[in-house]
């Protein structure tokens, strides 16, 4: 008998096999903390797993397999772990779950409709900023106040999963289309694919419990309906249709974002609620560029490059035209230049005669900004 405690969706169970390639299975889960409960296997649950495995294949039309007593109890252990955990409102689901800045999103589908070729796209199409947390089950903890998708060692035959967890952004049922379109669904009307793709357990208190926690489910995280060919652009309609909008990504998805203007820093040429910026991506700036750039704390920022600083590592001085203390940037946090601005419906470009000559008497004005603005600072202090 082997024997080793293990933490899944925060809890710490311990689990003893027959075997050892349980607890090799679930190495990375190993824990020093208490358990609260004990998973046993003992033979009679292996030979379940081999019944219920024939029955699979054989409703399926596919040929008898021959499982070895060593993976049988693996799958022994995660049916008594599902049952296990719906006493903490954990759900065992089939589906893929890939995480993009945080968030989560799950695909479920029939076997071979590829699931995880649709994830791997989006590995490839947001690099860094994706990564798989479980490619066949996870585990959800779902609660009033949100979803929770973790990873768990049962991860398909890529073996792609990772021991964290990310708050579930979005439940996607993935079909196969000659194009590719993306569209909002009625949980209601998902109810038959999402009873096939989660753990429903015979006893029928377990059963209710199940129930209970899908229809949780269906009311925190919205659902949706892809129709998907394998390209590349699949991810990207998926993701548009799915995330939260972010200025970086409508950049790169359409080469250009168009924004209205917020806040007084670039008056006297940019005004709130009157104009709006063009701006197309850019990896470098040019002096008297007006560039958008994303703050270490996560603030988007539309003003003047006043200087460029060069060096071993080029940076640059920013400063809004409306104020009169500069900001260092470095090249990674710019986003985009501004090659148009729109007032009143007339579209203007950087380019235009009046624009430069505005450009030319506002880069000689520093200093009088300054005095003004001092000089405006210790006036509101004496009127007070």
């Amino acid at each position: 008998m082997f024997q080793g405690v293990y933490k899944f969706a925060n809890h710490c169970i311990c689990l003893e096999s027959i075997y050892e390639q349980v607890q090799l299975l679930c190495a990375d889960y190993r824990t020093s903390e208490p358990a609260e409960a004990t998973l046993s296997i003992v033979p009679e649950d292996i030979e379940f797993e081999r019944e219920a495995a024939r029955l699979e294949h054989e409703k399926e039309g596919l040929p008898p397999a021959d499982f070895t007593p060593e993976y049988l109890e693996t799958t022994a252990v995660y049916r008594k772990m599902a049952n296990l955990m719906l006493q903490w409102d954990v759900l065992l689901f089939h589906g893929s779950a890939v995480a993009v800045d945080g968030k989560c999103y799950l695909f479920a589908a029939k076997s071979g409709t590829g699931k995880s070729t649709h994830t791997r796209l989006w590995r490839k199409t947001f690099g860094e900023r994706a990564f798989m947390v479980n490619d066949d089950k996870p585990l959800l903890h779902i609660t009033e106040k949100g979803v929770q998708l973790f990873g768990t060692p049962w991860d398909g035959k890529h073996h792609l999963s990772r021991n964290t967890s990310c708050p579930l952004q979005a439940l996607c049922f993935l079909e196969r289309g000659e194009t590719n379109r993306i569209q909002k669904a009625v949980p209601n009307q998902m109810i038959k694919r999402l009873l096939t793709q989660s753990f429903i357990p015979k006893d029928f208190q377990l059963r209710l419990k199940a129930l209970a926690l899908l229809d949780i489910l269906c009311k925190q995280v919205p659902f949706y309906e892809l129709h998907c060919n394998m390209d590349p652009e699949a991810a990207v309609v998926a993701y548009r249709g799915m995330a939260p909008q972010k200025i970086e990504d409508l950049l790169r998805f359409d080469g250009m974002l168009i924004h209205g203007i917020k806040g007084v820093s670039m008056r006297p040429l940019l005004h709130q609620d009157r104009d709006m910026a063009i701006i197309v991506p850019a990896t470098e700036a040019h002096l008297h560029d007006v560039v958008l750039f994303k703050r270490d704390n996560g603030q988007y920022v539309l003003h003047r490059v006043t200087r460029v600083v060069s060096g071993e590592c080029v940076s640059y001085e920013i400063t809004g035209d409306n104020c009169v203390y500069p900001e260092r940037v470095e090249p990674r946090q710019l986003l985009g230049v501004m090659t148009h601005f729109v007032r009143k419906g007339v579209k203007h470009s950087v380019s235009d005669p009046w624009y430069k000559c505005y450009v030319r008497i506002w880069s000689f004005t520093p200093r009088i900004r300054t005095l003004f603005n001092f000089l405006f600072r210790v006036a509101n202090k004496v009127w007070k």
